[in-house]
């Protein structure tokens, strides 16, 4: 089953090697992977949940962002901005902030 999100940002994605994280990310065949993220400056621990998803003829090196806070993160949020996706302490890709929707829904 797939879940329609609002996008909030969409942002340019470098997934880590598959050699550094053990594991192909993402997995083969997902459209939708739903993650943690933290603002690169931030502490490890001041982590928000994200859902990371491409549309059909999307560019491979950009996802859309939807925040399950996004009264939390939005507010910090701008191009340019960049992003760790997480899974648990570990980081999983690097993201640049590409641009910022005013869909807060």
């Amino acid at each position: 089953m797939t879940i329609k999100y609002a996008t909030h940002a969409v942002a340019k994605i470098i997934w880590r090697s598959q050699g550094e994280l053990g594991r192909q990310m993402p997995p083969p065949g997902i459209t939708q992977w739903a993650a943690t993220a933290r603002f690169t400056e931030d502490d490890e621990h001041d982590l928000f949940s994200v859902v990371l998803y491409h549309l059909e003829g999307q560019a491979k090196q950009e996802v859309n962002l939807h925040f399950f806070a996004p009264a939390l993160v939005l507010p910090r949020l701008r191009k340019g901005a960049k992003l760790y996706i997480t899974d648990g302490p570990k980081i999983i890709a690097d993201t640049v902030i590409l641009a910022v929707t005013d869909n807060t829904t």
